[in-house]
Parts: structure tokens; sequence; C-alpha cells
């Protein structure tokens, strides 16, 4: 057995006592709207809005490194020559 399989077995058993854990009822609202879930969701749910909006705000960057690169790599190819 490789070292990652024990390693995801180990995080899934953490997410289901997580989940048994967290499984009661929690009304969430937010101005005028309002829904009753699991709280296991709305904290699954909050931690993905946070990966997505970091995800989204790393782009730019992620962008403007792409494009330093591929000038290094085309002043490079011209220093080759």
């Amino acid at each position: 057995m490789g070292i990652s399989f024990v390693v995801a077995i180990v995080l899934a058993f953490i997410a289901v006592v997580f989940s048994v854990q967290n499984s009661q009822s929690t009304i969430v609202s937010f101005l005028r709207w309002s829904f009753e879930a699991p709280l296991v969701l709305v904290l699954l749910a909050t931690f993905v809005a946070g990966l997505a909006t970091a995800f989204i705000a790393s782009i730019p960057g992620r962008i403007k490194l792409k494009r330093e690169l591929s000038e290094a790599r085309k002043t490079q190819g011209k220093n080759d020559r």
C-alpha cells in the first residue's frame, strides 16, 4: 500500500467522523434569504466558496507569471542563436 493511499483513507475517516458529529440542522440567513440545512453541508459549502474565491483571486498573478515565463523563454531563445 502506498503512503498516499493511507493518507487518503485517514482523511476519509476524519471526514466521516466530522460529518457524523455535525449532522444537526442549522438555519442559515442572509439578508431576506433563509434556509435550513445540515451543519456539515453548510461548512462544506463555505469551505468550497473559500477555495473558489482563492482560486479566482490567484488568476491575475498566474497569468502574469505565465506571461513573464513566455517572455523569458523567447529572450533565451534569441540569446542561444
